[in-house]
């Protein structure tokens, strides 16, 4: 969690090279060091001998990823979301640690990265980062597989390695294409996004295309990923860049043929390239910024495919909160109503815990704020 912007577009300078937060950052990363790969082998998590060692370095990443809060306006609101949910598991690892619910334990344990991901998949990267050389290359990970190993490597922000270890997958007769969407999602945004080379993936598309185990409607996603690659990274800069990414947005689904297609994934990716940017360095409430946040949730709606970490929540959220009684907060309440109803809807029907139920009824009275009762 180092690819942090600060807070004023006038600033400039990112948050990961000031002292304290590049100081935090170089500690929560010392931690994951010593728990992730006592995490990999059960036997080796449930040793007593690492017992100490497991329960110190859980404690102390709860406590510095909390210790972001502190950071105030250095680090932009979507920052400071993603390290609370690396402090919310870090204490539910170790909560199950103590009491000895070790599957239940490593599998918080395995949760985490999926925050550092979320923010390191966030912003354009200023390079890999040299702490972490090496360290999903350790014997301890060997067990690995590509995509997990991948994984790893966005979460330690060595994204050259990363992207290789991609690459190797997609090309692997070992993936099912259906396996492989998910990895291929997270090449197309490191691309785009992160170290800002769209060329790249144009190729190993055309070779990925060329497999004769993909469906139909997936072979015609893949050749429009590649044909928006090219287009998109060949138009001149310019406009506001909050317009910019709705006319991305609009275009990619006026592409779309039905509900499940896939062929604005690269449209998505750019436009949330400048939301990501626009949302980390301004902080005027209002309905450009809410406007901004709605977009970055229709965006992450699309992209995102972390059943843990939902980032496109958050943000839709956030355009509520900012302008609830204006066509922005409208539309973002409908659509993260509909994207909540249809995850707890099953073949049982709808199964909406309270809380949830409650969160939503609460965000629905700030859209629609309750009639006065009449005396």
């Amino acid at each position: 969690m180092v690819t942090l912007l600060a807070s004023s577009a006038a600033a400039g300078e990112p948050a990961y090279a000031r002292g304290p937060t590049r100081a935090s950052m170089q500690a929560i990363f010392a931690q994951l060091q010593e728990v992730l790969p006592l995490s990999v082998e059960p036997q080796v998590f449930r040793d007593p001998a690492n017992a100490e060692r497991i329960r110190k370095a859980l404690g102390k990443l709860a406590e510095l990823a909390e210790g972001l809060d502190g950071h105030g306006e250095g680090l932009d609101p979507g920052a400071l979301f993603l390290g609370r949910s690396l402090e919310r598991d870090a204490r539910r690892a170790l909560d199950q640690y103590e009491r000895g619910s070790f599957d239940s334990a490593g599998f918080f344990v395995g949760q985490l990265t999926e925050s550092c991901i979320g923010c390191h998949s966030r912003l354009k990267s200023p390079g890999d980062a040299p702490i972490a050389r090496g360290f999903a290359e350790r014997a301890d990970f060997d067990s690995l597989d590509p995509v997990s190993r991948a994984r790893l490597q966005i979460a330690t922000r060595r994204f050259e390695a990363a992207l290789k270890t991609l690459e190797e997958a997609l090309a692997s007769p070992h993936y099912s294409p259906w396996e492989l969407l998910g990895p291929i999602t997270d090449y197309l945004t490191l691309c785009v996004r992160v170290v800002d080379d769209p060329a790249r993936p144009v190729p190993v598309l055309a070779r990925f295309a060329l497999r004769d185990d993909l469906w139909v409607a997936l072979r015609g996603d893949v050749d429009a990923w590649g044909e928006a690659l090219v287009d998109l990274a060949g138009r001149a800069p310019g406009g506001h860049p909050v317009a910019r990414a709705r006319a991305l947005i609009d275009e990619g689904r006026s592409r779309i043929l039905y509900p499940s297609d896939r062929r604005a994934l690269v449209h998505y990716a750019f436009a949330s390239r400048l939301l990501h940017e626009y949302v980390a360095t301004h902080r005027e409430r209002g309905d450009e910024l809410a406007r901004a946040y709605y977009l970055l949730g229709v965006a992450e709606s699309r992209i995102g495919r972390g059943f843990w970490v939902s980032q496109a929540d958050f943000y839709l959220e956030m355009a509520i909160r900012m302008a609830p009684t204006s066509a922005t907060g409208r539309e973002a309440y409908a659509l993260l109503e509909e994207e909540t109803l249809s995850g707890y809807t099953g073949s049982s029907g709808l199964n909406l815990p309270p809380d949830v139920e409650q969160h939503l009824r609460e965000l629905r009275e700030l859209i629609e704020p309750p009639a006065p009762r009449r005396l």
